[in-house]
């Protein structure tokens, strides 16, 4: 406003570098500077502060100009009355204009809201908006995180069904096939006593002295006590099987063990021509009575029969918190190969006739059974053609 006061002054003195055009120009831009006041981003601040006196002082500024505007055209520079009209037009908007001028000095001086401030509700929802766009995303990769190791942790138990399965079919199939040979051996085994006992009967209605007679009765007796044998042994097998077999767990001498042993094998061993040799020991063990005895008497009777000329020997031997009995023959030993299969029901060492005689075969079954039965472990070591240690160890008991 006073730029353009001071250029309307210059022209009426006759200033050749101002023109009716920089006139003109000059009032085109305080118009428009007015305008701007009444509908820019800065109106409703300078509203605040003058209230609505500004509007009328503005507007009708804005009405003078647009009045003068057609006079500035025809303007001539030496019209000292015109002049002064014009000046006399505006020169009452000059207090207003000047405190607008010193009230917007004041607001660029004092510090100006920013956006965020202004908008600062927009910008709350949107952030809380992206927070929960985060918050989802990263539950989100959580979840498929938690699936994902689900899926692996449910494809792996799938996998150790699946080993398992393949492990109970295969024992399946191992069990079934052991209940075969278990089958087919015991028919063998029975067949044999049944058939001589049909022979020996055959013999007995023919048989004339009564010393013929004699033996043939000595042999059906013998054919009789087989096969209570074989059913005995048979019944110990089902009743391992099915674990109708009660443990007794006691404290008590080893030697106890090795005095039934020494009973039990002495005659057979001598009637061998084998040096049967039981160390004693003084040590205390922690098992059921009956049934180790059983494994011992199992362990040595395969010593005996396996051993055709030499020594067997029994003793125990300390092994930490356990104590080994320990079986030694100088027999016809196993051949590495077949160090498990020894364990099988009705398998017999250099015995393919399955001939009686040598046993049953199911001696070193029941050990095993019973020894697992106990929790005792088996240890067996073998050379083919120069003998055996079987051992059973046990518990030792607290001092």
């Amino acid at each position: 406003y006073l730029r353009w006061l001071a250029d309307l002054q210059r022209f009426g003195d006759g200033d050749p570098d101002v023109d009716h055009n920089e006139i003109e120009a000059g009032l085109v831009r305080l118009r428009g500077r007015l305008i701007a006041l009444n509908v820019g981003d800065d109106a409703q601040v300078l509203r605040n502060a003058f209230g609505p006196e500004m509007d009328a002082t503005v507007t009708s500024l804005l009405g003078t100009l647009e009045d003068l505007q057609p006079a500035l055209k025809s303007l001539d520079r030496f019209d000292r009355a015109e002049l002064r009209r014009i000046r006399t037009a505006v020169a009452h908007y000059e207090p207003a204009l000047h405190d607008l001028v010193e009230a917007t000095r004041r607001l660029d001086r004092a510090p100006r809201p920013t956006l965020l401030n202004r908008d600062w509700a927009v910008y709350w929802e949107v952030g809380w908006s992206l927070a929960g766009m985060l918050f989802s995303g990263a539950l989100l990769i959580v979840i498929m995180i938690r699936e994902i190791h689900r899926g692996d942790e449910l494809l792996r138990k799938s996998h150790a069904q699946e080993a398992a399965l393949v492990l109970a079919r295969n024992a399946a199939e191992r069990a079934n096939a052991a209940k075969s040979r278990f089958l087919v051996a015991a028919n063998h085994d029975m067949r044999q006593p049944l058939q001589s006992l049909s022979l020996y009967a055959a013999a007995l209605q023919g048989s004339d002295g009564a010393s013929e007679r004699e033996t043939i009765c000595e042999e059906m007796s013998g054919a009789i006590q087989a096969m209570g044998t074989m059913l005995d042994v048979l019944l110990d097998i089902e009743n391992l099987e099915d674990g109708h077999v009660r443990v007794e767990v006691a404290e008590f001498p080893v030697s106890s063990v090795l005095a039934f042993v020494e009973r039990e094998f002495r005659l057979r061993a001598r009637h061998k021509g084998l040096d049967l040799r039981i160390l004693p020991s003084s040590l205390t063990i922690r098992s059921d009575p009956v049934l180790l005895e059983r494994i011992v008497q199992n362990l040595v009777a395969n010593a005996v029969s396996y051993t055709h000329k030499g020594k067997v020997v029994v003793g125990c031997r300390r092994s930490g918190d356990s104590v080994r009995i320990e079986v030694w023959d100088n027999g016809v030993g196993v051949a590495e190969a077949e160090l498990q299969t020894i364990f099988e029901d009705y398998y017999q060492v250099d015995n393919p006739a399955r001939d009686r005689r040598k046993g049953l075969g199911l001696g070193l079954a029941i050990v095993q059974r019973i020894a697992k039965l106990l929790g005792h472990q088996i240890i067996v070591r073998s050379k083919l053609g120069e003998g055996s240690l079987f051992a059973i160890q046990v518990p030792r008991a607290a001092d």
